[in-house]
């Protein structure tokens, strides 16, 4: 039953992974197109990876690498 669990482990990662994917290629431009500089559209941003439960996973500095690299 080990394998069932790691495989478990695997499917919840890779699903982790895709929503942080999605965030970036959707959600993203949405806050940009509505924020009013980019300033705030970063902390927003930051604001929903700090509390969404896909990104608690990935480490802080590596969370704000990247928010810093969106344009």
């Amino acid at each position: 039953m080990l394998w069932l669990r790691h495989l478990r482990n695997w499917l919840l990662a890779d699903y982790d992974r895709r929503r942080r994917k999605i965030d970036i290629e959707i959600l993203w431009p949405a806050i940009l197109h509505r924020a009013p500089n980019i300033v705030l559209a970063r902390d927003a941003f930051l604001l929903h990876c700090l509390t969404d439960p896909a990104w608690k996973s990935v480490e802080l500095p590596e969370i704000y690498a990247v928010v810093e690299s969106l344009s």
